[in-house]
């Protein structure tokens, strides 16, 4: 029976020759789905931590997705206790307040594809493996991760400088999808699901002296 192929990553990984030429301090865990989940979100929050250094002083607003490794006790306990300051993006809202898919990947993306074409010029009939993609990678990453990419980010999402009309009546056209009457049988009673209202919960944002940090789950 041929091997799943996380394990046969994580048996070509043994030395670390999967990471070779990965940007710098960069780790790499294998997943078993190929998807994030709660433990490995939560080492990537400690690694996180190790190079933010939150402090009760000096805490970090994380603002994050609604997904499911978010919101594991063990993710939550670790984060009180290390004065990170996580935030959720309210539901149908990541298409506006997610930084990165509004101004980092698509950069990232296309430094990614130039990195590779620029490889095969220069091995011509070589083939690109897993062991090429880091450092690939890490070319993109040089060229897209500049300042003025990440100001930008939190500038057209409204996060800051804070800004509560980047969200129009027709951005919640998709929410009438879901925003229908729940019947409780119970009671025979129906509850109304509330309606969202954009950056109602993220207010304090503005407010915050914390360091702002998004972050997206990538599959």
């Amino acid at each position: 029976m041929t091997a799943p192929a996380w394990v046969r990553r994580k048996k070509m990984d043994r030395n670390g020759r999967l990471t070779i030429g990965s940007p710098p301090e960069s780790i790499g865990i294998p997943s078993e789905s190929g998807w994030m989940n709660a433990e490995i979100f939560l080492q990537w929050l400690q690694h996180f931590k190790k190079h933010v250094h939150p402090s009760e002083d000096h805490p970090v607003l994380l603002i994050l997705d609604g997904h499911n490794s978010h919101k594991d006790l063990n993710v939550l306990e670790f984060s009180r206790e290390n004065h990170i300051h996580m935030l959720s993006t309210p539901p149908h809202t990541t298409h506006k307040l997610q930084s990165l898919d509004r101004v980092f990947f698509k950069p990232f993306k296309q430094a990614y594809g130039s990195a590779g074409a620029s490889w095969m010029r220069q091995n011509p009939g070589a083939r690109l493996t897993d062991y090429d993609v880091a450092g690939l990678t890490n070319i993109a990453f040089t060229k897209a991760a500049r300042l003025e990419i990440a100001q930008s980010g939190f500038r057209f999402t409204g996060i800051q400088p804070f800004n509560r009309d980047t969200f129009s009546d027709l951005d919640f056209l998709g929410l009438a999808l879901t925003d229908v009457p729940i019947e409780d049988r119970s009671s025979q009673s129906t509850i109304q699901a509330p309606s969202a209202t954009a950056f109602e919960n993220t207010r304090t944002v503005n407010q915050c002296s914390a360091r702002i940090v998004s972050c997206h789950s990538i599959s």
